[in-house]
């Protein structure tokens, strides 16, 4: 059942067994799970089920050090962050979530073999079929269609294999599963502003929730379950202090700590002999949007990253490093000048355009045009050369942190400050990656990698990007001074509230998080059952 929440009167009272906050992939997971199995719940969405401008400005906030855009690297609406997804998928490795003696507050309390159960069911949520991700598949897969891995000899460089989801949009393929639902509620337009708890803090009994600015009502419940991605798990927590002045999970200074983007870096140029063999695998241009060369019902996209040996040997962090196709004539300045032309006249550009910038495109317009065709047809025969574009683990940082600072949005609510700083490891690992692929290629026979030297130095810092992966802020660790959550993503301090999403990572890993956050709300789901049975 779907309920506009602002069609409810002010002051109404819902009553259910689970109330979930937050309607991303790992609330509607969730919510599904607890339908299946027979259980009453609530799944609160603050956005309506499209896109709107004026919701999405609720994530309006300030950042500090680094740049960060609060407001584009997430979704507020049904679906959560779903509705922004590329579709890549890999579950974490082993080394992932082991404590590494170099990677200060690293260490998982639960092992990826508490999450293997999980997964195929998590790739079906994902709309992937049950196929391995282990080399061997995928290189055989390769040589039938003339598309070879690179093989590595011995550098500490390895292929990674990720699968790609179509990608799922959860609120569009789940939506008429939940609005038949006898047993799911959802409330769309519906802001939570506070978790309600007893007199001491110690249990959560519901949620109070904002329609308008001056128009509340409420969820009670036995279980509350926070979806809502990793700054507002956060956000939402340190605005509860009604009863706990530091807010709610926050008894040890914890709650918003240990932020974690993957940094994503493009730098560097790739010139393969033969790039046509290897886009099928490498090249991002080319396998997003394109099935041909799918097995099982797959896609897979191939990256390069560092074997676990090197990483213990060398101490580093994570780095998988992709290929991006750039097609003939897309690296001549006057293609580069037709590309700044172009973006002044259709993105209301601000940034003033030289003349000479009008004349270079006129002039190159022939070349311009060949590029753009070569890139809309994907014609692996006119690929030049690869960017190279790297995404990294961080290292989990306690002063990398979300709080609250004292602007408000129209419910009155505190937005959000968010410190963000990528560390000396992660350069180093770039570096280290970057030099050894060179260093293989060479040895190989079969390319070069070229780098500007300067761009070691602060362009470095200047060329991090994000990945959109808001991750650790109320991390999983059995020490409540150390983590918000136990290892059932229980809030430490409160009997009955829990956490899902990507915010309980105690480290990233080097993959894209959203099939771990799949497996853990089905593990959580399995849980709360439990939990609600024994009451």
């Amino acid at each position: 059942m779907m309920i506009d929440a602002r069609s409810l009167p002010v002051g109404t009272k819902i009553r259910t067994a689970v109330c979930i906050v937050g309607a991303g992939p790992a609330g509607i997971t969730i919510s599904r799970e607890l339908s299946r199995l027979g259980i009453e719940n609530c799944l609160v969405e603050a956005g309506g089920l499209d896109f709107s401008a004026e919701s999405q400005s609720h994530y309006l906030g300030e950042v500090e050090y680094s740049p960060y855009d609060l407001v584009t690297t997430r979704t507020r609406h049904f679906g959560g962050s779903s509705n922004c997804w590329a579709g890549w998928s890999r579950p974490f490795d082993e080394i992932d979530m082991e404590a590494r003696f170099w990677v200060p507050n690293s260490g998982w309390p639960i092992g990826l073999d508490v999450l293997k159960p999980y997964y195929p069911r998590a790739n079906e949520a994902l709309q992937l079929p049950d196929a391995p991700y282990d080399l061997s598949y995928w290189a055989e897969h390769g040589q039938a269609h003339d598309a070879p891995l690179i093989q590595f000899n011995g550098s500490g460089l390895t292929n990674v294999i990720s699968q790609l989801s179509p990608p799922t949009r959860f609120g569009f393929v789940y939506r008429h599963e939940l609005s038949r639902s006898g047993l799911s509620r959802v409330l769309l337009h519906a802001t939570a502003s506070e978790i309600v708890t007893n007199e001491d803090g110690t249990r959560a009994t519901g949620v109070r929730i904002n329609t308008a600015a001056d128009r509340t009502i409420g969820v009670e419940a036995g279980i509350v379950v926070l979806a809502l991605g990793g700054i507002e798990n956060a956000r939402l927590l340190l605005l509860s202090r009604k009863a706990r002045p530091a807010g709610l999970g926050n008894d040890h200074d914890v709650v918003g700590r240990y932020f974690m983007d993957h940094p994503r870096i493009r730098m560097g140029r790739l010139y393969l002999q033969a790039p046509r063999s290897y886009s099928r695998f490498y090249d991002v241009t080319y396998y997003y949007g394109n099935r041909r060369f799918a097995r099982a019902g797959t896609q897979p996209a191939a990256s390069i990253g560092f074997s676990r040996e090197v990483q213990r040997e060398r101490e580093l962090l994570q780095c998988h490093i992709g290929f991006i196709g750039s097609y003939l004539f897309e690296s001549s300045p006057r293609v580069d000048s037709g590309k700044r032309l172009y973006k002044a006249l259709t993105r209301n550009n601000t940034e003033p355009l030289a003349l000479a910038d009008v004349r270079s495109a006129v002039i190159g317009l022939p070349l311009s045009s060949t590029a753009w065709l070569a890139r809309q047809t994907r014609s692996r025969r006119l690929t030049h050369h690869f960017e190279l574009q790297s995404v990294l683990e961080a290292a989990p940082d306690p002063d990398n942190r979300v709080t609250l600072n004292g602007d408000r949005d129209r419910f009155g609510i505190n937005r959000v400050k968010l410190r963000w700083k990528v560390g000396e490891m992660e350069k180093r690992s770039h570096q280290t990656a970057i030099a050894l692929l060179g260093r293989e290629v060479e040895a190989l026979g079969i390319g070069r990698v070229e780098m500007e030297p300067e761009q070691w130095g602060d362009d470095w810092d200047r060329s991090v990007m994000t990945t959109w992966h808001h991750m650790g802020t109320t991390r999983m660790h059995q020490d409540p001074r150390k983590g918000v959550v136990d290892e059932h993503c229980r809030v430490h301090s409160v009997a009955n509230l829990y956490i899902a999403g990507s915010s309980v990572f105690t480290t990233g890993g080097g993959n894209m998080p959203t099939i771990n956050i799949i497996a853990l709300a089905l593990r959580l789901a399995e849980r709360l059952k439990n939990v609600h049975i024994a009451r």
